[in-house]
């Protein structure tokens, strides 16, 4: 009698708080703690808390509690878990809204909430966005446009935006979302 193979689900994980603030945790040890879990085929992309992976549980958020409470448990802190399918990433990135901006004098940024906004969380950062620091909302992502330039300050943080929301989240440049798509395909 042949057994069927269990379906499987490839997530990207963007784990907040991983090598920030006096935290270190290993690549190699964060992936095993991720094998312990019961997830397979396990990449991790640079030190800030980036993994692929593949799992037989479907439902994202299901998933997303497991990550966080043993994580809270293994690490003993809070890591704010966002979980994004393949082609949700790639979502993401194609609606991106400064595109067509010059990387020479603009850095984007891309921050992943842990909640949908409502509208006045979304008004809110709304409010804020200025020539410098350009903010757009699509769904639970956050586009950030940062302007770069000598005596320019830019006012943008994932802490302050999340103050200002009241929303978890976790934030990535530009060039990282777009490598996490490539290695997740």
């Amino acid at each position: 009698m042949k057994t069927q193979a269990a379906k499987t689900y490839k997530y990207i994980a963007f784990l907040r708080a991983i090598n920030v603030g006096g935290r270190t945790v290993k690549m190699d040890a964060l992936k095993q703690l991720f094998v312990d879990m019961g997830c397979f085929h396990i990449i991790t992309y640079i030190q800030s808390g980036n993994l692929i992976f593949d799992t037989t549980e479907k439902n994202a958020a299901v998933l997303t509690k497991k990550i966080e409470t043993y994580l809270l448990a293994q690490l003993g802190y809070e890591v704010i878990t966002v979980l994004k399918q393949p082609a949700e990433l790639a979502s993401i990135i194609n609606q991106h809204p400064f595109l067509d901006i010059n990387n020479e004098t603009h850095t984007q940024y891309v921050m992943l909430l842990n909640t949908m906004p409502n509208a006045a969380q979304i008004n809110s950062v709304m409010e804020k966005s200025t020539d410098i620091d350009t903010y757009k909302i699509i769904g639970d992502v956050v586009h950030i446009r940062c302007h770069k330039a000598p005596g320019i300050k830019n006012l943008f943080s994932n802490m302050a935006l999340e103050k200002l929301m009241k929303i978890g989240g976790t934030t990535r440049n530009w060039n990282t979302m777009n490598k996490l798509l490539a290695l997740a395909q």
